[in-house]
């Protein structure tokens, strides 16, 4: 795994300090970018076409205003964006946490606190990887959950990701989504991948959903299908 970490700080003997202490202590493999300039940084964010930086390093500086405000900018660009604090003191605490921090570390930082906290964060980035759907490019940023989708379906070069209270349509092969989605979602037709969750009844040539939406089950594939769904749901397969 390579976790993609940004480091803030404008004095560059600290930045130096606290890159090669990361370097020491994250227990995967990682690459850093450095930033001096918070303008130069909020740009880079802005001409990203995917999600850049898994983990952000901001250090508080005596003009500690300034670096929250630009986490808050960051965090309005990057939602998904995991930050550490880095500072001499605590005198900006209260604002640092308004950012929701993953960890507030006092210079000069203790080994085993970034260790914790880099761990943490990888966890929290494979946890959202198997809830969440994310999908980034240079004008938006939508995430869906899993758990909210019914069923996609496959819609001339596009996708329609049909969730309980609204549909979306988005530029992907459905086999695309399929390689990310978790295991309880099974392609019963070429155009349709469903979440086996919401399946209310199956027969010979359809799958019913509890919101009454009815799906096409391929027929060749229809055996394997149905045992897929009911050894997913527990439920005993007639002898």
């Amino acid at each position: 795994m390579l976790v993609n970490i940004a480091v803030y700080d404008c004095n560059n003997v600290h930045l130096l300090e606290t890159c090669n202490v990361i370097k020491l202590c994250c227990p995967v493999t990682c690459k850093i970018t450095q930033y001096t300039n918070a303008e130069t940084f909020l740009n880079d964010l802005k001409s990203a076409d995917s999600a850049v930086f898994d983990l952000i390093f901001v250090t508080v500086s005596k003009a500690g205003s300034t670096d929250v405000t630009l986490a808050k900018k960051i965090k309005k660009l990057c939602p998904w964006t995991q930050f550490i604090f880095v500072a001499d003191n605590y005198d900006f605490v209260e604002e640092i946490f308004a950012v929701n921090p993953l960890q507030f570390l006092i210079r000069p930082i203790k080994k085993k606190m970034l260790s914790e906290a880099i761990q943490a964060g990888i966890d929290n980035i494979n946890n959202r990887k198997e809830d969440t759907f994310d999908i980034i490019s240079k004008n938006h940023f939508m995430r869906f959950r899993y758990s909210d989708i019914k069923y996609v379906e496959s819609y001339l070069r596009n996708i329609v990701i049909h969730e309980k209270n609204k549909n979306t349509e988005i530029v992907m092969k459905l086999d695309d989504f399929e390689e990310r989605a978790p295991h309880n979602f099974i392609r019963t037709h070429k155009s349709y991948l469903i979440n086996m969750d919401l399946v209310k009844n199956i027969s010979n040539n359809h799958l019913e959903l509890f919101s009454g939406e009815i799906i096409p089950i391929a027929k060749i594939r229809y055996p394997q299908i149905k045992k897929e769904v009911l050894t997913y749901l527990g439920i005993p397969l007639n002898p």
